[in-house]
């Protein structure tokens, strides 16, 4: 009776412990480039927005992905802004470890994962990109559309995993 007690209190920990709060967050590089007087206002908005999803970390330890983006303002031929931004991005993921999570599955060749690292484990793969133009108080409704559009194109199959 009382080992069916503990092995009913042990089983009830494993299944309320396993699931989301034991998943691993994303881990996001973000390196954001561009005019200096946009550059803390885009860094704000882009982060607020990565991490209300909840399951996103941003560093530069490990990421899973990498998003490069430039932000500049247009001016007019005197230098002057014209409260209008161009805003472009880049997002890649690190190749290597995944290929050879597949080759180790599929039985393709025998090679070490350190010689596989040495080799490919800096290779990256281009997961979505975009160029847009908006006016410059429209910054964080654009940012949570590329948000939403990361979330469910590119950030949904690290989930799965």
């Amino acid at each position: 009776m009382r080992r069916t007690f503990v092995l009913l209190i042990l089983i009830c920990f494993v299944f309320s412990t396993s699931g989301k709060a034991l998943a691993e967050n994303i881990r996001i590089d973000l390196d954001i480039k561009g005019d200096a007087r946009l550059l803390d206002k885009v860094d704000s908005f882009f982060s607020r927005e990565l991490r209300s999803l909840g399951d996103v970390e941003i560093t530069e330890k490990d990421p899973h992905l990498n998003i490069y983006m430039t932000a500049m303002e247009i001016e007019d031929a005197d230098g002057n802004g014209l409260g209008v931004v161009t805003v472009s991005y880049i997002v890649t993921s690190r190749l290597g470890p995944s290929i050879y999570s597949w080759l180790v599955e599929n039985g393709a060749g025998k090679v070490s994962r350190s010689d596989w690292d040495n080799e490919w484990g800096n290779v990256s793969s281009l997961e979505r990109y975009g160029e847009f133009i908006t006016g410059e108080n429209d910054l964080r409704g654009l940012f949570e559309e590329i948000v939403i559009q990361l979330d469910t194109k590119v950030m949904k199959k690290f989930r799965q995993q």
